[in-house]
Formats: C-alpha cells, sequence, structure tokens
C-alpha cells in the first residue's frame, strides 16, 4: 500500500531541496503553499516553481516570479491537482502556454528488484576526472541540450553531498547511460536519468534506476519515488512504481490543445 500522497509529496519537495543544495547558487526557498526549486541551469525545468495547496499564496509565486526573472533563469510551472484559479493566468503571463502531464510516482518494493542482463554500473568517483568528464557529456546528449548546460549536476559540490550519488553505465568504457540518487529520511528519489539517443532501447534507463532504487533502500529507504517523463513513464512502471498523483507542468512551447 502506498504511503498518503502528502507524504510523497513531501519526499519529491525534499529530493528537490538535496539536489539544489548541491549545485552552485542552488537553492530552495518556501512560500505559503508554493516552493521554489532553483538549480540555476540554462533549462527551464531545472528552475520550478511548485504550486502545493489550492490555497497557495499568488503572491509568494509572483516574488518567485520575479526572482527567476531577475536573476535571467528559465523557468516552469509544477502544479498539483486543485489548484488556485490563478494559476492558469500566472502561466500565461510567463509565457508557459503548453501544458504536460508530470506524474508522481512511488514504489514500494514487496521484493528484490529483478534486472534483466544488468550492465557495468558504477557510482561515479569525483576523483576519476576523465569518467566525470564523460558523465557531464552523457547529460547533456542525453537531454539533447547544449554543452554546458548540465555541467553543474556533475561539480565538486554535488559529490560532496552524502545525500546525493552520481552513477553511470558503461559499455567498453563508454557512459551509455547516467542517473543521481537522492537520499531523504525513509526515501530514495531517482532524478536526471537520461540516455544518449545511440544507446537508448536497450534497458539502460530501467537498470540504472533499479540500482538507484536498490542502493537507496540499502541506505535505509523504505520506498522510492520520481517524477516521470513521457519516455520513462512505462519504464518505472515495469520496476513497479505508481502514479500517486498527477501535477501539470505548464512549459514554454505553443499552446496545448484542449
Amino acid at each position: 500500500m502506498s504511503a498518503p500522497s502528502s507524504e510523497v509529496i513531501e519526499d519529491f519537495i525534499a529530493g528537490m531541496r538535496v539536489l539544489s543544495s548541491g549545485v552552485p547558487g542552488g537553492y530552495q526557498e518556501r512560500g505559503d503553499g508554493v516552493v521554489l526549486n532553483v538549480i540555476g541551469l540554462a533549462s527551464p525545468s531545472t528552475n520550478t516553481i511548485h504550486i502545493l495547496e489550492p490555497t497557495a499564496s499568488r503572491v509568494d509565486a509572483r516574488r518567485f516570479v520575479e526572482q527567476l526573472r531577475e536573476a535571467g533563469l528559465p523557468f516552469v510551472l509544477r502544479v498539483r491537482p486543485n489548484p488556485p484559479d490563478w494559476v492558469t493566468t500566472l502561466a500565461a503571463e510567463s509565457g508557459l502556454v503548453q501544458q504536460l502531464a508530470f506524474p508522481i510516482m512511488q514504489l514500494v518494493p514487496s521484493a528484490p528488484l529483478e534486472i534483466r542482463e544488468l550492465p557495468v554500473i558504477v557510482e561515479v568517483d569525483p576523483a576519476d576526472a576523465e569518467l566525470v568528464r564523460r558523465v557531464t557529456d552523457a547529460f547533456t546528449s542525453g537531454n539533447e541540450a547544449p554543452p554546458g548546460v548540465f555541467d553543474p549536476l556533475v561539480a565538486p559540490r554535488m559529490f560532496d553531498r552524502p545525500e546525493a550519488a552520481v552513477y553511470a553505465a558503461l559499455h567498453n568504457g563508454v557512459v551509455t547511460s547516467v542517473g543521481i540518487r537522492l537520499q531523504v529520511p525513509d526515501a530514495v528519489g531517482v532524478f536526471g536519468v537520461a540516455t544518449p539517443p545511440e544507446h537508448r532501447r536497450r534497458g539502460l534507463g530501467e537498470a540504472i534506476t533499479a540500482r538507484i532504487v536498490i542502493d537507496g533502500l540499502a541506505a535505509g529507504a523504505r520506498s522510492a519515488f520520481l517524477g516521470a517523463t513521457p519516455m520513462g513513464y512505462h519504464i518505472y512502471e515495469r520496476l513497479g512504481f505508481r502514479t500517486v498523483e498527477t501535477w501539470t507542468f505548464h512549459v514554454p512551447g505553443p499552446p496545448s490543445r484542449e
């Protein structure tokens, strides 16, 4: 039986705090029913205003929008079900006119995870500068982003966080998939799983997710959580993750069709 959704959401927000604290300039700030999470990358989804309550403060949300604009950072809104009536207006005013589903998923394992044809997966050692460079390139390629955008995810500050760990799948020395473990009290978060296009459809995302979960459970977690992308959703389902809530992701782009 899944934990109440409010507990999973608190785990998710706590995981985002761990992630942001591992990036230079990253931070999390709480308002009334609103949480700002800044990782600080030039990618909108890494700077997020979370609208978590039906009574969330419009004043706090607007204040966070202004902070991001002043910092020159692109951003998105992530909104729980039953949001305040002002959210759509704020999103439109911010140019976030496309809406996407964003499932929050949880796994409460009842048996050990089984992984088919497990590839070599390592927890990245920050002392291995060449591996760190290749992992950085894999994050960039896997997210189909411009060079440099995701470099801070594997900067020294991330490795200094005891609650975070970076993983890489390897094949003949080539980094074929990457991901990040975020440890919070009683739970482990899976973040940033990315596979470069030339290595997709080989089960690598599933394998690296399973390794993150296995290590998180060994470190004391009783459950795992993540926010699913359309590409990863069915992978996570196969591993036993189930949707707890489906949020609305307000992002830049063409307006969503009704």
